[in-house]
């Protein structure tokens, strides 16, 4: 699937105090070189070894990276590999800090409140994604940015990076859509129960294919489940969200 170049792109860019390049050349923001060596040491089939991360320097040196990264003259890969990444490491910050959305002013404190320092700019995660990360309009962000929690997509054990970013995002989405513990097909009771991010973002697949279901389908093995899915058979079912901890705080 390739991804498209919009003008909402363009807008968020020069929200972000950025102009667009005139070579495609794929250039990380910052180097992602110890987030990557992180994920590859405390990350196991999504689960993740918070207290390992925060032993280790790297982690507090990719923070101030991420706060400092000038995101000037970048291109959309860039931009969508750099903000899914950041991200992700300060959805770890949060939960190092001591906080969790595990609870109901938990979330308010974890997605609202907390604030982190983005390009210079101050946001808090719910601002990051909505005002940054979803109008660079890919809807596969969705099975890559996570929030600690185990109803997340896994944490992949690898940083994102721009060479290969569409391959990083299909490869998600089919495990995410593939895995039965995450989304489930009945054909039988023609019932799909999936994760609750196709409720809440609806409109980021609808956009995307016309249908939330079409959408998934793309991504389905099954090919007579993705055909139920792509003719719009199967009634969707929003499983609930398990909002606890998708890992250990201490190391062994």
């Amino acid at each position: 699937m390739m991804i498209r170049v919009t003008a909402v792109f363009l807008a968020s860019i020069f929200a972000f105090g950025g102009t667009v390049s005139s070579a495609q050349d794929l250039e990380a923001v910052i180097d992602w070189s110890r987030w990557d060596a992180i994920l590859h040491e405390t990350v196991i089939d999504g689960r993740v070894d918070y207290g390992a991360i925060a032993a280790d320097p790297g982690f507090t040196a990719t923070v101030a990276d991420i706060a400092n990264a000038d995101l000037t003259g970048h291109d959309r890969e860039s931009l969508l590999a750099f903000s899914i990444n950041a991200y992700n490491v300060l959805a770890v910050k949060g939960i190092l800090d001591g906080h969790s959305p595990a609870s109901s002013f938990g979330k308010l404190r974890f997605f609202y409140r907390d604030t982190y320092t983005v390009a210079g700019e101050e946001l808090s995660l719910h601002a990051f994604e909505k005002e940054h990360i979803r109008t660079l309009e890919e809807p596969r962000i969705h099975y890559a940015i996570v929030c600690a929690s185990a109803s997340c997509p896994p944490l992949r054990s690898e940083a994102y990076v721009p060479q290969k970013l569409d391959e990083q995002l299909d490869d998600n989405a089919r495990r995410f859509l593939n895995d039965s513990s995450k989304n489930s097909y009945d054909l039988d009771l023609r019932v799909a129960r999936v994760s609750k991010i196709f409720k809440w973002f609806s409109e980021d697949f609808e956009t995307a294919a016309g249908t939330v279901q079409r959408y998934i389908a793309s991504f389905v093995d099954d090919e007579e489940v993705a055909a139920a899915l792509r003719e719009d058979r199967l009634e969707l079912r929003y499983l609930k969200y398990n909002w606890s901890l998708n890992g250990v705080k201490s190391s062994p």
